[in-house]
């Protein structure tokens, strides 16, 4: 899974990908998951940062 978000996260280019995980990654703190929310955080991160450079 955690493949597929980063190259989804990497072909993206309209920010969709990043603004879905940002929720998404709310929803695991609603849920009382923070690590959740950290590893999808993380991975979009990596994968958005890879893109700029």
């Amino acid at each position: 899974m955690r493949n597929f978000i980063g190259w989804l996260t990497k072909i993206d280019k309209t920010g969709f990908v990043k603004k879905a995980g940002e929720k998404a990654s709310g929803l695991y703190e609603w849920a009382g998951d923070p690590k959740g929310a950290e590893k999808l955080e993380a991975i979009i991160e990596e994968n958005t940062q890879t893109d700029e450079d």
